[in-house]
C-alpha cells in the first residue's frame, strides 16, 4: 500500500516520473540528460524501499 501510495504522489507532483525503471546511468551517458531533482529523490527512495523490505522479510 505504501510503495504504491508513493509512486501515484510522485506520478503526480514530479513531471515526466513514469514510474517504470530503467538503467539511469546508462539513459543519462546516452541522452546527456541533466539529472532532474524530482526523479533523484525517487531514486534515493526507491532504493530505500528495497533495503527496507530485504530487512523486514522473514
Amino acid at each position: 500500500e505504501f510503495a504504491k501510495r508513493t509512486k501515484a504522489a510522485f506520478a503526480l507532483q514530479c513531471s515526466g516520473y513514469s514510474g517504470i525503471q530503467i538503467n539511469n546511468t546508462q539513459a543519462m551517458r546516452k541522452r546527456e540528460v541533466k539529472a532532474n531533482k524530482c526523479l533523484e529523490q525517487v531514486s534515493y527512495l526507491l532504493e530505500l524501499w528495497r533495503r527496507f523490505s530485504r530487512i523486514s522479510k522473514p
